[in-house]
Parts: structure tokens; sequence; C-alpha cells
């Protein structure tokens, strides 16, 4: 599991804004791929389409968070709050 500190997750969390809105042609696509944010406050969120493949998100505060089409395969979720986050065409893959 690798830590991050809030800085690094807020110039991702810009990046990948910026991805979003212009198509892919700016910013970053997020890659949190095995990044622990337990207890994060993620509250609303953009991450549409990132990567938190094996990312720890116990206890994390999701509210309003918008995951459309990330990859969640092996992410823990225990505790988190997931209130009215949308989880359209998300990867939760399981064996």
């Amino acid at each position: 599991m690798k830590d991050i500190t809030k800085s690094e997750l807020a110039k991702i969390l810009e990046q990948h804004k910026l991805w979003y809105k212009t198509y892919g042609c700016q910013g970053e696509c997020a890659n949190l791929y095995g990044v622990d944010l337990s207890g994060a406050n993620l509250s609303g969120v953009q991450l549409q389409g990132a990567v938190l493949t094996d990312a720890n998100l116990s206890n994390a505060n999701l509210c309003d968070a918008d995951l459309e089409g990330a990859e969640l395969d092996g992410t823990i979720f225990v505790g988190a709050i997931l209130t009215g986050a949308n989880l359209d065409r998300t990867i939760l893959m399981t064996e």
C-alpha cells in the first residue's frame, strides 16, 4: 500500500479534473493504484475513469463522489461512506 501526502493528492485530483474537462487533451487521468486513502475526505470528488485498483478507501468519506467508469478492482471500502456516490459503469471484478 502506497502513502501519499494531502498536497500530492490535491495535485492528482486537480490534474484529473482538468483531464476530464478537456476530454483528455490536458491534465492527467488519476492513477491511485494501491494508494492508501483510508479515512480521507473525498466528498464530492470527481474521479470519473480514474484507476483506484487495490486502493484502500476504508472509512473514507465519498459522499456525492463521482466515480463513474472508475477501475475499482480490489479496492477496499470497509466503513466507507458512499451516500450519493455515482458508481455507474465502475469496474468491480470479483473472483
